[in-house]
């Protein structure tokens, strides 16, 4: 069902209605279970769907220690695949039936694209995803990772 109904990584559908994404029933679930090492790993290496993969990093981010947040995302800081972030309302989904986003079919398809690597670059240098806010990190934590992110970047 991810495979063919998860088109794009936002919390809340657009539009007036604010019903939660694909993504978020999916992040809520994964809050829900309590993922072991193994299973987030396998999330992470996941090689059919870089939105599982995204899904994965977005946990880290809420439920992981934030001493051992930098191993989980060090070996993705620059993975090139390409990932959706955002899709206009009304738009088709991969499987052109609208996916969680209306039936309009055969409308543009307005969104932003990013590689998996700038989204985890991106969930660990800031405190906001989408108006929402991630839980903060220490400030000590905070630092180590930017330094890290800077030698990372060299």
């Amino acid at each position: 069902n991810v495979f063919f109904f998860f088109n794009a990584l936002l919390l809340a559908i657009l539009g007036a209605s604010k019903t939660p994404s694909t993504a978020f029933c999916l992040l809520v679930r994964l809050l829900t279970l309590r993922c072991t090492e193994k299973q987030m790993q396998l999330m992470l290496d996941h090689v059919d769907s870089p939105y599982i993969r995204c899904v994965g990093f977005l946990y880290l981010r809420y439920a992981s220690e934030p001493e051992g947040l930098w191993t989980w995302v060090e070996p993705y800081l620059y993975d090139e695949e390409v990932v959706k972030i955002e899709q206009r309302p009304g738009s088709a989904g991969r499987n052109g039936r609208g996916g969680n986003y209306g039936g309009g079919r055969g409308r543009s398809d307005l969104h932003e694209e990013m590689t998996v690597g700038k989204y985890v670059r991106q969930l660990i240098e800031t405190n906001q995803y989408h108006g929402t806010l991630l839980p903060r990190l220490p400030v000590t934590i905070e630092r180590e990772i930017k330094v890290k992110l800077l030698q990372a970047e060299k």
